[in-house]
């Protein structure tokens, strides 16, 4: 997750340049959201103003879990993750 700028040679996956990035403190290339087995986690890639969970800063390039409901804070611009469980019932 990032925003684009000009002349940039590697774009993020997903950009919120839509969401005023820049001027929320949003770095070009700012964390990375992983899907591993059945668990979410994210790592800042060592940006500028930081990521938070539920407020807590986290340290770069360490993967932390996030679960359905907590607050993601990329510098200023806040994002909820919301996930869906998978139903096993119809496998």
């Amino acid at each position: 997750m990032g925003r684009v700028s000009e002349g940039q040679p590697i774009l993020p996956d997903v950009d919120l340049t839509a969401f005023e990035a820049y001027a929320q403190g949003v770095s070009r290339l700012h964390a990375s959201i992983k899907i591993i087995n059945e668990s979410v986690v994210i790592m800042d890639l060592g940006s500028s103003n930081g990521t938070r969970i539920n407020g807590q800063k986290i340290v770069p390039h360490i993967e932390y879990p996030i679960n359905h409901g907590d607050v993601i804070a990329l510098g200023r611009l806040k994002i909820q993750a919301l996930m869906r469980r998978k139903n096993t019932a119809n496998l």
